[in-house]
Order: C-alpha cells, then structure tokens, then sequence
C-alpha cells in the first residue's frame, strides 16, 4: 500500500474528522494505492516476516511496520 502524501508532506486542506466514515476506504477516503509486497519469512524458528516492497528503490527509512503475526490481516480478503 503506497501513500499519495510523501512522508515531509501534509494535507492542505483540513479534515472534517466528525464526516470521515468510520470504516474509510483506503483509496477513495484516504488517498492509498494497493502495491505488491514480497513476503519474507524469518529463518529463525519464530514465525516472524518481513514485508517489503518488490524493488528496491522503494525501500526507504519509513516502509517497515513491526508486527505480530496474529495482528496480519489480508486487506483483500477482509475489507
């Protein structure tokens, strides 16, 4: 999932939080592209992973989110 907004870059406009849906949709609410994401499985026996993006030029500083496993959902499935 990429971001339209860059990391140093803000909304212009304010948010009217009270008429934001409960249950935003990512692209139309929230300005969020799906992206494909290469599944890494840590070989250390603890069922961790990493999820990065398939190219390189796309990892930056800001791309990792740490997680549990049991908290992973499958936003294609689930949303």
């Amino acid at each position: 999932m990429t971001s339209d907004i860059d990391g140093d870059e803000q909304r212009s406009e304010p948010v009217d939080w009270e008429s934001v849906p409960p249950d935003p949709d990512l692209e139309d609410d929230l300005g969020y592209e799906l992206g494909d994401m290469d599944v890494i499985e840590t070989n250390n026996g603890s069922g961790q992973i990493l999820l990065l993006p398939p190219d390189e030029e796309s990892i930056r500083d800001q791309s990792f989110i740490v997680s549990q496993e049991s908290l992973l959902v499958n936003l294609i499935d689930n949303c």
